[in-house]
């Protein structure tokens, strides 16, 4: 299910109001515009619920049957003509220069989206592993910041030259921790 903002400069939605014939007439355009925009044939104006609010604004509730790719529907209610499309619609209903201030400009924001498919559970092996080995490898890697903070390499006198390998040897494992997922 989407639900759409769609404001329509232009349209006085007060003086709609009065207009039942002409409301339901702006409705029904906008209901075959968006179930022609969004459903390829599959999606009839059924789908789709309008509802006049205040200054210009639309909200439109969008419902696709369970066959349709939600994905796509997306795409297509968030591009940028749109509005534009919903505006040429409703500027052929008979007698809507009526209800219109000045010609009409559309713009249309998404505010809820359900797209009908979930993940029921996360996990497997994959998502296990990047846990660990990410935990692992940054902690490693916390731990020897701390050992060389604390001077574990530059108070580590006769023996300091010799040290080199084991923190190359460290400098390996937290890279293949943190590389490991990927």
């Amino acid at each position: 299910q989407f639900k759409l903002l769609v404001i329509m400069r232009g349209l006085d939605t007060d003086r709609l109001a009065s207009s039942a014939a002409l409301r339901s007439q702006l409705i029904t355009a906008v209901q075959v515009a968006i179930a022609k925009a969004c459903g390829g044939g599959k999606m009839t104006p059924d789908c789709v619920s309008v509802e006049p609010a205040d200054s210009g604004r639309l909200v439109v509730k969008v419902n696709p049957p369970h066959n349709m790719a939600t994905l796509a529907m997306k795409d297509k209610l968030t591009a940028t003509n749109f509005a534009t499309d919903i505006a040429q619609a409703i500027a052929v209903v008979p007698g809507i220069s009526a209800v219109c201030s000045s010609t009409l400009q559309g713009s249309a924001t998404l505010q809820e989206s359900t797209t009908g498919w979930h993940i029921e559970k996360v996990g497997g092996l994959y998502l296990d592993y990047t846990q660990h080995t990410y935990y692992d490898g940054i902690s490693l890697l916390f731990m020897t910041g701390l050992v060389l903070i604390a001077g574990g390499y530059s108070q580590a006198g006769a023996y300091q030259s010799q040290l080199w390998f084991t923190f190359l040897s460290l400098a390996l494992v937290i890279f293949s921790w943190l590389y490991a997922p990927f």
